[in-house]
């Protein structure tokens, strides 16, 4: 998830928009070892990108900097790479 302003629209957008920008995009997810965590590794394991993680504890509603947009793709994260 993204927020609707966002340019990023699709799986494949965000993998080019994270290969332009290495190391520049954050992503969420409930904390280390989460589903939602390792579904944000695999991605980046299987496509060579590079995200910074910022874990949220809990699976509840997205904290502040999320929701405006500081961090962002937020899990889940699709399966079809």
């Amino acid at each position: 998830m993204v927020p609707a302003q966002s340019e990023i629209k699709s799986i494949p957008e965000l993998i080019a928009k994270a290969k332009a920008n290495p190391g520049k995009l954050n992503w969420t997810s409930p904390g280390a070892g989460t589903t939602p965590y390792l579904a944000g590794e695999l991605l980046k394991l299987r496509t060579g990108i590079s995200m910074q993680h910022i874990p949220f504890p809990g699976a509840g509603p997205r904290p502040p900097p999320c929701s405006q947009a500081r961090s962002m793709p937020t899990s889940p994260i699709s399966d079809r790479w």
